[in-house]
């Protein structure tokens, strides 16, 4: 009898092992295979369309329990009704909501998946360091050829055309540019240092340098700043990894294969950058209604031709598309992770919160990503108690 129920638990969990192996490399791949469609539809909404069904047939699935979250969710496709009936004739309108849709549902389907860290947190590092392969490739031809590069991508599916034509003289990987790579990597660089895993962070760490990324090399120099003084380790051992870290960024400021990656970080204007500033700028521009209400994702140019650009970062592209309301649900939600969670969790969100003023991370296969991560970290630290002594791998 106790043979019988041991080779049944084997057989659980064995399937429960499959389940989140192929749960992780849903979530992976899906920042990376976003760029990729097949036929008229995108992959990306493939993937989520495959993790409904997964997660379905196995039926390893937890509650999602995020009020503030789902809140901002409900408050979002309130606000997105409201511009499709001012601008009917807008097809923009009707797409992006496709697009808001497929991202809530890849949010709240891995976030209640019922995933386990190590199975995750071991597959993720599998993707990060094939894409770290690629950027310490292309960094032969950038660096050392002095070649351009394009994106290491598979052209007959690609979605973008563009992108196999465009190219930089900065490494990129599989990504659309380095810093799309570099926002990859982050939370597990972040997450690698919380659990001391030295050599993977000084692997990680070089590739976002030689990725060129102004902002990934910030973020990868703020999670240092945050997370080092708090780690449970000897002086000694802080010590070493400073002393690691310093020496890489001693490279990147001296080398000269690094010159315009140094020009083009040190020559930020952050009071006159138009990628950082013009969407608040934009704000200052719409009616008091759209100011509350929004004027609808990917809207703006349609209604006001004259703007410079629609380019816009994460909160600036919250006022502008979905009014002052919205933005301040999305506040909230982030407030309560910081306020609730732990300290992990905190480091985390202030880091996400910084990027946030100099990309988009929302509403994209990046930002969605991102999302799952901080729900992910703060569910998980409130419903496993073993969470900080359990190991990474």
């Amino acid at each position: 009898m106790n043979n019988k129920l041991t080779s049944s638990t084997i057989i659980l969990e064995k399937k429960r092992y499959l389940y989140e192996k192929i749960i992780s490399i849903a979530i992976c791949s899906y920042p990376i295979l976003s760029i990729y469609k097949i036929g008229p539809i995108p992959l990306s909404f493939l993937i989520v369309l495959f993790i409904l069904v997964f997660e379905y047939v196995f039926g390893y699935k937890r509650i999602f329990k995020n009020k503030s979250f789902l809140i901002f969710m409900v408050l979002v496709f309130f606000q997105h009704v409201i511009t499709v009936f001012l601008y009917k004739n807008n097809v923009k309108i009707i797409t992006n909501l496709a697009s808001l849709v497929s991202s809530f549902l890849f949010i709240i389907l891995v976030s209640s998946s019922g995933l386990g860290k190590k199975t995750f947190l071991k597959i993720y590092t599998i993707f990060a360091i094939l894409s770290a392969v690629g950027i310490f490739y292309q960094s032969f031809f950038v660096y050392i050829l002095d070649e351009s590069v394009g994106p290491l991508v598979f052209r007959p599916f690609i979605a973008y055309p563009d992108l196999v034509v465009n190219t930089l003289n900065r490494p990129m990987s599989f990504f659309p540019e380095p810093q799309a790579f570099a926002s990859y990597v982050i939370p597990l660089f972040f997450l690698q240092i919380k659990r001391k895993k030295y050599p993977l962070v000084v692997f990680l760490l070089a590739s976002i340098i030689l990725s060129g990324s102004s902002l990934g090399i910030i973020a990868a120099l703020l999670i240092v700043i945050i997370s080092v003084p708090s780690l449970d380790i000897k002086a000694i051992h802080k010590t070493g990894l400073v002393m690691m870290v310093l020496f890489i960024f001693a490279i990147f400021m001296l080398s000269p294969i690094f010159e315009y990656s140094r020009e083009k970080l040190f020559t930020i204007d952050f009071s006159n950058n138009q990628r950082l500033t013009s969407g608040f700028y934009n704000y200052t521009q719409i009616s008091t209604f759209e100011k509350i209400f929004g004027v609808g994702r990917g809207n703006f140019l349609t209604h006001y031709p004259s703007a410079n650009t629609e380019y816009m970062t994460t909160f600036s592209s919250l006022l502008v598309y979905n009014g002052i309301l919205v933005t301040i649900s999305f506040m909230c939600f982030l407030l309560s992770i910081f306020f609730n969670g732990s300290r992990e969790v905190k480091h985390f969100v202030v880091i996400y919160f910084i990027l946030t003023f100099g990309q988009t991370i929302l509403f994209n296969p990046i930002g969605d990503f991102y999302m799952f991560i901080i729900i992910f970290i703060y569910t998980f630290r409130k419903e496993v108690s073993s969470y900080d002594k359990e190991e990474s791998f």
